[in-house]
C-alpha cells in the first residue's frame, strides 16, 4: 500500500512494537508469557494481568452496560419425524474457523484431526448407535458423513458438529438466513 512498515527480525520484534503502542498490553512480553499466559489489560511489567474484565464497571462513558432488548423470534425449523434432531455447529478449542491454518499444526491435530458428531446417550441408545460408528447426517439441504461420539455434552434431540473439517462441511446443512440486527448468519 506504499507505506513502509519497518524491518522486523522476528515475531517478538513485532510483538514488542505492539506492546509499546497499546497501553493495555504494555506489561506483556515474550519473557513473561513464556512462563505463564497473561490476559490484558496488563498496563505495566509489575501488573499480573486482568483475569476478568468489567468487574466494577463497563468500558462506556457511564460505566454501565449498553443493553438492547430484542423480541423473541421462534425458529422456523423444528425437529420432525423425518429429521428428529436439531443440528448445532460451532468451533472447538483446537482449531480456528475453517482451520486452513490451524490444521497445518501437528500439535493441534494431535488433539483433534477429523470430523465428528456428538449425540446424547439416550438418543444413541434409542437408535442403536455407538461411539466410533460412521454415520450419515442429513436434512433437506443435503447429507454428509462423520464419526459418531456419544456424549452427554448435548441434549436429547440435539447434535453438535465442529465446522473445521472440510471433509464433512456441516454448515452446508445449516440455514443461511441473516439476523436482522447483527447481519450474522442464524444457524
Amino acid at each position: 500500500m506504499g507505506v513502509s512498515i519497518g524491518n522486523y527480525s522476528d515475531p517478538e520484534a513485532i510483538f514488542d512494537e505492539l506492546t509499546r503502542v497499546t497501553p493495555m498490553m504494555a506489561g506483556i512480553s515474550y519473557d513473561r508469557i513464556a512462563q505463564k499466559g497473561i490476559q490484558w489489560p496488563c498496563p505495566d511489567k509489575d501488573h499480573p494481568g486482568t483475569r476478568t474484565l468489567f468487574l466494577e464497571k463497563f468500558n462506556t462513558p457511564t460505566g454501565k452496560a449498553n443493553l438492547h432488548p430484542v423480541d423473541y423470534v421462534a425458529l422456523n425449523e423444528r425437529v420432525s419425524d423425518n429429521y428428529p434432531f436439531f443440528l448445532n455447529s460451532g468451533r472447538i478449542l483446537y482449531h480456528y474457523h475453517s482451520s486452513t491454518m490451524s490444521r497445518k499444526v501437528m500439535a493441534l491435530n494431535a488433539f483433534e484431526n477429523s470430523s465428528y458428531v456428538l449425540m446424547n446417550p439416550l438418543d444413541a441408545a434409542k437408535y442403536g448407535f455407538t461411539t466410533g460408528e460412521r454415520v450419515k447426517v442429513s436434512n433437506a439441504r443435503g447429507a454428509l458423513f462423520s464419526t459418531l461420539r456419544v456424549s452427554d455434552e448435548v441434549l436429547q434431540h440435539e447434535l453438535f458438529m465442529p465446522w473445521h473439517f472440510s471433509g464433512s462441511p456441516d454448515n452446508a446443512l445449516t440455514r443461511d438466513e441473516l439476523d436482522q440486527y447483527s447481519k450474522n448468519c442464524t444457524f
